[in-house]
């Protein structure tokens, strides 16, 4: 008996996307026959999916449940020169195995055996399906045909010098001892720019295709101001580039801009956050904020002796929330759109005062207005959760 391998996911799939396995047995007509599927990552065994076989001896596996419960991808502070790095949490190269039994009782007879399989943590969001499979036949097409970093959030965007920003790549391709670099070209104020060329380390070589990389490239963490003083002095940076590549004459990653911002805003609040692809975006919001504190208490009636004199209700207890309620200030029409990535996230920080505070939105009607010069603002509440660890921006410890 044997068992053949009718279809599987394109390489890499998404761990939060419905994940299908058809096998078929060579011989139908077997009682009770049934196939198992074992996800192996590593030497642990993940889970088993256990089905019984059609009329045609054809068991459809249905695995994204398992690999679900494999990723929790977590924040970490950059500092500027931090080596940039794989994400292990982000990624996972996965066995399946296909068992196939049949008799009274089943006994195993066959074992199918998918060394590896790439998963990357992730989902596309559902606000963006019709696009999405519009005009790509899975994740894997959209990798490769457009050579984007892990994110659907713009790739245009304004920043300040001292924002934290990360890009979350995959190496859609392997050749043996290639090393993936970073390359940053810049554009000053005065219409000129700068040669493309590697900021920070260079990585080690690559071991194998579809690795997670993360890449620090706020203007700090790449030591943006160092550069122009060594190579610039006295040019004033307008906007910057990120790319991934090889060499400066071979870039394999689509173009990231981020145009420097140098206005005051004096309620400007920076926001982190893990985004469908699981990497993590930046978010600011720069319109007024005012805090809501809600007091709530728990009032009993209280039975009181004959005569006796007092109040005849008692507190029990009062709970305390609050709650901040956050004008976005002006924002582009293309970060407008991608809000529902950071309202839908699992994983949301704020940054005061270089502390990373976790952050958790109630249910919510989000307003959208217009001026008439096209520019958008929107109002939303967002409170602070229960902190366990606060980490610091400038030395990653914990308090």
């Amino acid at each position: 008996m044997a068992l053949t391998l009718l279809s599987s996911p394109p390489e890499p799939c998404l761990s939060h996307h419905p994940s299908f396995w058809r096998v078929q047995s060579d011989d139908p007509s077997e009682p009770n026959l049934r196939v198992d599927a074992t996800i192996r990552n590593g030497m642990e065994t993940v889970g088993i999916d256990s089905l019984p076989a059609d009329a045609s001896g054809i068991v459809a596996h249905e695995l994204s449940e398992y690999f679900k419960t494999l990723f929790q991808p977590s924040f970490t502070f950059p500092d500027t020169g931090q080596p940039f790095r794989v994400v292990p949490e982000n990624i996972k190269h996965l066995g399946i195995i296909f068992e196939e039994f049949s008799g009274t009782p089943p006994t195993e007879v066959y074992q199918l055996d998918i060394q590896e399989h790439p998963v990357i943590y992730g989902r596309i969001p559902d606000y963006l399906h019709t696009w999405f499979y519009r005009n790509y036949n899975s994740f894997s097409d959209y990798l490769t045909l457009t050579k984007n970093f892990l994110t659907f959030w713009p790739s245009s965007h304004k920043v300040t010098k001292t924002q934290t920003e990360k890009l979350f790549f995959c190496n859609w391709w392997w050749t043996s001892g290639h090393t993936l670099k970073c390359y940053v070209t810049l554009r000053f104020t005065d219409g000129t720019s700068s040669a493309r060329y590697q900021a920070g380390n260079e990585t080690i070589p690559m071991a194998r295709q579809y690795l997670v990389w993360e890449f620090h490239t706020g203007y700090t963490a790449l030591a943006i101001g160092a550069y122009i003083k060594l190579y610039h002095q006295g040019k004033t940076v307008e906007s910057y580039e990120v790319e991934i590549g090889i060499s400066p004459s071979d870039i394999r990653s689509a173009k990231h801009t981020y145009i420097i911002d140098n206005d005051y805003y004096p309620n400007r609040r920076e926001f982190i956050f893990r985004n469908p692809l699981g990497g993590y975006d930046t978010f600011v919001a720069t319109g007024k904020a005012e805090t809501i504190s809600e007091y709530e208490p728990e009032i009993i009636d209280e039975l009181t002796w004959y005569n006796a004199s007092g109040n005849a209700r008692k507190i029990l207890r009062t709970t305390f929330g609050e709650t901040i309620e956050c004008n976005s200030g002006f924002v582009s029409k293309d970060i407008t759109a991608a809000m529902p990535q950071f309202f839908e996230s699992d994983d949301v920080y704020e940054i005061v005062s270089g502390k990373l505070y976790p952050v958790g939105f109630p249910k919510q009607q989000i307003t959208r207005k217009t001026d008439r010069n096209g520019l958008s603002y929107f109002t939303f509440t967002y409170s602070y959760m229960p902190i366990h660890k606060i980490e610091t921006a400038q030395s990653g410890s914990s308090e």
